[in-house]
């Protein structure tokens, strides 16, 4: 992956921050069992109010998730990660 070390660090570096600001963080993983976990190094810097969820679509928002950021009453949200520009769909 290009540049891999560098999209770890900006990854660990806003998990961090939202810990800090105290702003909500839904982590979820594309049929982990197939494709593999979250990383080691992001895993590290989960705080225990990270929201998790194992997905089967290709979109993160299933409905746990969409439930989960509704309840959160949020107008704002930040995406991050591995091909985010489809995963958000």
């Amino acid at each position: 992956m290009f540049k891999y070390q560098t999209m770890v660090h900006n990854a660990k570096r806003l998990t961090q921050a939202s810990d800090l600001f105290g702003i909500p963080v839904v982590s979820t993983e594309q049929m982990p069992k197939n494709f593999g976990h979250t990383i080691p190094e992001l895993k590290a810097v989960h705080h225990p109010g990270v929201f998790k969820h194992e997905k089967s679509l290709f979109s993160m928002l299933e409905e746990p998730v969409k439930a989960h950021i509704k309840a959160l009453s949020r107008q704002n949200v930040v995406l991050y990660g591995i091909e985010a520009h489809v995963c958000m769909l």
